[in-house]
């Protein structure tokens, strides 16, 4: 079976016994209750603040959809919410993002949700495009080639393992600004299916600049390599709708 990469390195491991370090636990009880989704709020909160870079490592951003389609699962669409404050960092602010995915694999969709890198990308933009009334496509297209950064996952620069098997990717990782840091169960694709989820914000400087070279960095040295993105792709799909959902 396909491997499960996780983010679950004890924070005990990482930050010194003599410090002081700030962590802020951060939950959700999705559909138990109407309407409060604290981390939900803390996780975009954190997005909105940035002012430079946003690395994540997650599974993916696209909802889950019908075996070798692109329909999504009825009751499930792309978190707005989420693709707006990304969008609004990249355009707005010239925040660099940068994103590690699970690989794409067919057979297995416990963890691949039927999006490959070219689709989240081009979601993100459709999210600038809906927010901003006078856009500049220039503008856009240089940001998808020098600061929307996606990847998949790679272990030795290789997508699959030794049988031939896609590495799976499950963390649910940000890093902003390097000053921040979320670690915990929230996928952020979870907004329309709407789970309990619990999580930890490290918020001090420091212990992120070592979560980052321990975790992120090494991760991203292995997977980046610039060809996963596919600028015409992108910017070709702003105008298909991947909302559509199963009858």
């Amino acid at each position: 079976s396909a491997f499960e990469v996780e983010a679950t390195t004890s924070y005990s491991e990482i930050a010194s016994t003599d410090d002081n370090v700030s962590v802020i636990s951060v939950g959700r009880l999705g559909s138990i209750v109407p309407k409060d989704r604290p981390s939900s709020d803390a996780i975009l909160a954190m997005i909105d603040s940035s002012q430079r870079i946003v690395r994540f490592v997650i599974q993916d951003l696209g909802p889950y959809t019908i075996t070798s389609t692109k329909i999504v699962l009825p009751g499930l669409s792309w978190p707005k919410a989420f693709l707006v404050a990304i969008g609004n960092a990249l355009y707005s602010r010239g925040v660099d993002i940068e994103m590690v995915l699970t690989n794409p694999n067919p057979n297995d969709w416990r963890y691949w949700n039927g999006w490959d890198c070219d689709d989240v990308a081009s979601e993100i933009i459709k999210a600038i495009r809906e927010e901003y009334s006078n856009i500049d496509y220039r503008k856009l297209r240089a940001l998808v080639t020098e600061k929307l950064r996606l990847t998949y996952i790679r272990h030795d620069g290789r997508n699959n393992y030794a049988d031939g098997t896609p590495i799976a990717l499950h963390s649910k990782h940000i890093i902003v600004d390097d000053t921040a840091a979320y670690i915990g169960s929230e996928n952020l694709y979870s907004e329309t299916t709407d789970l309990t989820e619990w999580g930890v914000i490290i918020d001090d400087a420091e212990e992120v600049q070592k979560i980052k070279k321990q975790y992120f960095d090494l991760m991203w040295k292995d997977s980046y390599t610039g060809e996963d993105v596919n600028l015409q792709k992108v910017m070709d799909g702003i105008f298909i709708q991947h909302n559509d959902v199963a009858e």
